[in-house]
């Protein structure tokens, strides 16, 4: 029981209370002392079983066939059982080597008479409970095994059948589930069922509360699926009664432990389940039955003294949401106009401006020596200007020329064609040249 009990402790978790029951004892001793006699059939004799040298244990030596052999105890009374359990000792004894190292176990529900050959047609009738087997390295082995009792009385029947062993010792008992009357439990001495579980009712003590039956189990242990419990301002004292809380003690739970002393300035009006603020003292409105009063006249957001508040914190979460809400929709406002601002600032910018020269050869209309030629003096010292087009010829225009708009590139048309009206093909111009006025012009 305590090493269930404080299994549950030590884990911490939600388990069925659980006491263990008792092992009722009907017969145990050396084989010798239950052994009653050995039957072998007489129309097929063989190796009969036998107390060794100072008649404690039963042996049988049967090397030479496998004609079965007997041994019967005692009667045993089975009293008020619903299930036998027996352990039996055993080993290999030292003897020739055997055929068959089995025993079977029976069970005689009835005495047997003294006719031998009556009594062999009988027990080879019997209905096999269970089969022992021997080790080969003369090792002492414990069987167990279990049977449902079904008379006053009964005996155990051991069959061998060309086998070499010595049984020592013989257990015969039955499990019982003790009275029981902890934790204000109050089930009686029952026998532990066959199989399965047997229900017992029992009623609580005044002043708790739980369940109204126990369970016994086979092996006989008490499984209490709700044990009763002190109902609240009530404790459990030594005497496993229920009393109510002394002074001013309050429990405000069911369960079956001490009373807790009253916070500072409560006291009780009723029921010590809780303790409520003396006149004059008052608890806030987060504050519940388990702290002390405070003594302000007429404090913000006083509470009744004699209810729980389950809701204190309700208006705590509420501001943190919005306060979190308010911070989010910041961070989303700075990055939108971070991303609008950045967007004005690339339409609003300007290419910077561009001479036509700066274009790369725009149509052939003018290459600029490395050297600038003293026009006028050497004529053949002066660049060729490129052949004008012929008049049905297609200037190409460059890229970024092409690109301005008609009304743009007007005056750039007016210059290039002046200067084609003044030179012929294959003419070389002997005067000093004058670059025509450009115009500058910005790409958008």
């Amino acid at each position: 029981m305590l090493l269930s009990v404080s299994l549950c402790v030590v884990l911490n978790i939600f388990c069925i209370r659980r006491v263990i029951g008792k092992r009722v004892i009907l017969r145990a001793g050396m084989c010798a002392e239950l052994f009653k006699r050995s039957i072998e059939d007489p129309n097929n004799r063989t190796t009969s079983w036998s107390l060794t040298i100072g008649r404690r244990d039963c042996s049988i030596c049967n090397s030479q066939d496998t004609t079965p052999s007997w041994l019967v105890t005692k009667p045993i009374p089975a009293a008020d059982s619903k299930r036998i359990h027996v352990s039996v000792t055993m080993y290999r004894s030292e003897c020739a080597s055997c055929k068959n190292q089995d025993i079977t176990v029976y069970i005689l529900h009835k005495a047997l008479t003294t006719d031998e050959s009556e009594a062999a047609r009988i027990l080879k009738r019997l209905r096999m409970v269970v089969k022992l087997s021997n080790k080969k390295d003369h090792t002492i082995t414990t069987h167990d095994f279990s049977f449902e009792s079904k008379a006053s009385t009964f005996s155990i029947v051991f069959l061998s059948a060309g086998s070499c062993t010595l049984i020592r010792n013989i257990t015969v008992s039955y499990f019982i589930c003790e009275k029981n009357t902890s934790s204000l439990t109050n089930l009686p001495r029952t026998v532990a069922p066959a199989n399965g579980l047997q229900r017992v009712n029992f009623s609580c003590p005044e002043k708790s509360d739980g369940g109204t039956y126990g369970l016994c189990s086979s092996e006989g242990i008490w499984k209490i699926p709700s044990p009763c419990t002190c109902q609240e301002g009530y404790s459990l004292n030594r005497e496993g009664k229920c009393i109510e809380c002394q002074g001013i003690w309050y429990k405000d739970i069911a369960e079956n432990g001490r009373c807790i002393p009253c916070p500072k300035n409560s006291g009780f009006s009723g029921e010590k389940s809780m303790c409520m603020c003396k006149t004059g003292f008052y608890r806030f409105q987060e504050e519940n039955h388990t702290q002390p009063c405070h003594g302000t006249t007429n404090p913000p957001g006083k509470t009744n003294p004699s209810k729980r508040n389950t809701g204190n914190n309700v208006g705590l979460v509420i501001g943190i949401s919005v306060a979190v809400n308010v911070v989010v929709l910041a961070i989303v406002s700075l990055l939108v106009y971070c991303f609008w601002t950045r967007k004005q600032n690339n339409a609003d910018y300007a290419e910077p401006i561009i001479e036509l020269r700066d274009i790369p050869n725009p149509g052939n209309v003018y290459e600029e020596p490395e050297k600038t030629p003293q026009l006028g003096r050497n004529p053949q010292q002066n660049r060729e200007l490129p052949p004008a087009p012929d008049e049905e010829g297609i200037y190409e225009e460059p890229a970024q020329y092409a690109q301005l708009a008609n009304s743009k590139r007007e005056p750039i048309d007016d210059n290039y064609q002046g200067l084609l009206a003044h030179r012929t093909k294959n003419e070389y111009v002997e005067e000093n040249y004058a670059p025509p006025k450009l115009e500058y012009v910005t790409v958008k």
